[in-house]
């Protein structure tokens, strides 16, 4: 349904940026990779838990979805959609004590014995089954950390990290892309 009426959206034609804050972040992930059209040019979460929260992952079906974690059925319509974007801008909140570990914001996670493994270091990631290591490779993969806790991010960095390097019109300069409206 999400998909249907941002493809009916006519500001939304030429593409656009999605912003998401929290979960925010991982319900446009879903759509970023599941909706093919219009394009999201750049995707940009903050304090979004892409790894899950330690201790209460396991019966997400959601997020076991959008990690294309069934090996046995993936969905390769998600990765296809996903290294379609410009950027993938991933922000973590220094002092986050709502997502553990906040590295869950990079798609950092626990390993067995509970030390602290990195995004790259992951299946998801190795087996490039949402297209990371793609995106990744191709340095469009951008990670921010930010002094704050959860979700309070300082305008001034907000605008310096975020706003004027991907949401601005100086992003559209070297590029071949019109300007979303």
């Amino acid at each position: 349904m999400a998909c249907k009426m941002i493809a009916e959206d006519k500001k939304l034609q030429r593409g656009y940026h999605a912003v998401g804050f929290g979960e925010g972040g991982l319900y446009l992930r879903a759509v970023a990779q599941k909706c093919s059209d219009p394009p999201i040019f750049n995707l940009i979460t903050l304090g979004t838990q892409h790894q899950g929260k330690f201790g209460k992952a396991e019966d997400d079906k959601f997020l076991a979805d959008i990690n294309n974690e069934d090996k046995n059925n993936p969905n390769e319509l998600y990765r296809t959609n996903l290294i379609k974007l410009k950027n993938l801008v991933l922000y973590r909140f220094q002092f986050d004590s709502q997502i553990d570990p906040p590295e869950s914001s990079w798609f950092g996670f626990y390993g067995k014995d509970y030390e602290l493994r990195s995004m790259v270091d992951s299946e998801l990631y190795k087996e490039d089954r949402i297209g990371l290591k793609t995106l990744n490779e191709g340095n469009r993969i951008h990670t921010i950390e930010g002094m704050g806790v959860h979700l309070q991010v300082l305008e001034n960095l907000f605008m310096k990290s975020i706003v004027k390097p991907y949401l601005t019109e100086n992003y559209w300069v070297d590029t071949d892309k019109k300007s979303p409206s």
